[in-house]
């Protein structure tokens, strides 16, 4: 679901921003509420889930713990869809390497 969040955002993103040439503040300026969103509704996301989730067994106890298993399993997801877009749709290549560069920061 995380990487489905940047791809809606990202994608509204770009077509936002098609008639944006030549004003790259503009499209600063409106990549910052991109990312926003993207980081708001994913700590919602992961919030509610952990919620209905409970002290389930599958979810580690040690925050750094759930922080490095959840990286793990969205650079994973990334690194897929980068080798996809790669195969199948060139001009969406951006969404998954922004994701992976934003987890190697």
């Amino acid at each position: 679901m995380l990487r489905s969040f940047q791809y809606a955002a990202y994608t509204r993103f770009f077509s936002a921003t098609e008639g944006l040439v030549g004003r790259p503040d503009e499209v600063a300026r409106l990549e910052q509420w991109t990312d926003y969103w993207y980081y708001w509704v994913s700590a919602i996301f992961v919030r509610s889930y952990l919620e209905s989730a409970g002290q389930a067994s599958f979810i580690p106890q040690r925050h750094e713990d759930l922080q490095t298993l959840i990286e793990t399993y969205v650079l994973d997801k990334a690194l897929y869809e980068l080798s996809y877009e790669l195969n199948n749709r060139p001009a969406w290549v951006a969404i998954p390497l922004r994701g992976i560069l934003s987890l190697l920061d």
